[in-house]
């Protein structure tokens, strides 16, 4: 999930359906004080690895945030998959509802988006998760 305050958009990130790669490319854009949620550890540091920009600004615990990029940044292959995701109060995958009782905004002066994939696309998508993580 992205709320970008310097784009007025608002991107909610369905599931098996490359949400990850558009957020990862949304995150280049935003702006520092734009919300951008932990994704897998494994992906947040492959956004930060190109991009330079990790998530931000979806816990109220600054401090806790930061060491999360930081535990990131130093880690690899196992270790990354070790480090568990961050908790806050903006979320992945984190729906419209959630996000509106969150912050109280307008929607008429804001872009809301998602995206969606071909029902078999996604199935595909699931197996090969449930394959590449059960090894």
């Amino acid at each position: 999930m992205i709320l970008s305050n310097k784009y007025r958009f608002i991107f909610i990130k369905g599931k098996k359906v490359a949400g990850t790669s558009m957020e990862v490319a949304l995150s280049e854009v935003c702006g520092d004080n734009d919300i951008v949620t932990p994704i897998s550890t494994i992906d947040e540091k492959k956004r930060l690895l190109d991009s330079g920009k990790g998530a931000r600004n979806y816990g109220d615990n600054k401090i806790q945030n930061d060491e999360f990029l930081l535990k990131i940044e130093k880690s690899d292959g196992e270790q990354l998959r070790k480090i568990p995701l961050p908790k806050g109060a903006f979320y992945n995958h984190m729906s419209l509802k959630e996000v509106l009782f969150q912050r109280d905004i307008q929607l008429d002066e804001w872009v809301v988006f998602a995206i969606e994939r071909c029902p078999y696309a996604k199935i595909i998508s699931l197996a090969n998760m449930h394959l590449q993580y059960s090894s």
